[in-house]
């Protein structure tokens, strides 16, 4: 059985706790049924504390209900385009889950020859103070911006271990970008494909601490 049919097979489910925030909910845009099966089991493998979420959406509410089960767990969720971040915020309020999550609207600006997220003034504070142990990177989309900026935005401010998943991987922009952040980051380790319908590269985060 494929990751998607197994994603498909157990969301479709009205016992799994993620039925009622999915239900209907998947879309071109949106992460596919296999990857929000995968994300959950990770999340509730893994009990991060911190998460940061960017291009905001379907994932940012899967993240929002595992906050809300997770005494002191909070979701950071970044997205450059204040109409679909309005979406995402509706949807988490319809949940009741808004009080888990702080959903900025982050600009898009130029680095160097492309464009990726701006650290605004409100989203600096919110960066600075965390220690993210999961990372979910699904945007900006390929065709407005490159992803390859998203990831050294909150980078600083990654614990000492977390996970890192790369949406989209079988693009080859995705692919170059997973490149580039492995030279660079050298605490980006045991990284793994998986085969979901768009492809999600999943990396594990660790950094020495003296």
């Amino acid at each position: 059985m494929s990751l998607e049919d197994f994603g498909k097979q157990q969301l479709s489910d009205p016992e799994h706790p993620l039925f009622p925030i999915v239900e209907d909910q998947f879309d071109d845009w949106s992460i596919t049924p296999g990857v929000a099966a995968y994300m959950w089991r990770q999340l509730q493998l893994r009990k991060p504390q911190q998460i940061v979420d960017m291009g905001s959406g379907l994932s940012t509410v899967i993240a929002a209900a595992y906050a809300a089960q997770t005494e002191g767990a909070r979701v950071l969720s970044i997205d450059h385009d204040p109409q679909y971040a309005a979406r995402t915020s509706q949807r988490l309020e319809s949940l009741q889950l808004s009080h888990v999550v702080d959903l900025h609207v982050s600009p898009l600006v130029c680095h160097g020859e492309t464009q990726g997220y701006s650290l605004t003034d409100a989203l600096k504070p919110l960066i600075l103070r965390a220690k993210f142990d999961f990372v979910f990177v699904d945007g900006p989309p390929s065709y407005l911006a490159h992803r390859r900026h998203s990831l050294p935005l909150v980078a600083t401010n990654i614990g000492p271990e977390a996970i890192l998943m790369l949406d989209d991987w079988y693009r080859d922009d995705e692919q170059k970008t997973w490149v580039e952040w492995r030279k660079r980051y050298k605490e980006i380790r045991d990284c793994q494909l998986v085969a979901s319908e768009r492809g999600l590269m999943v990396g594990y985060w660790r950094r020495d601490v003296a």
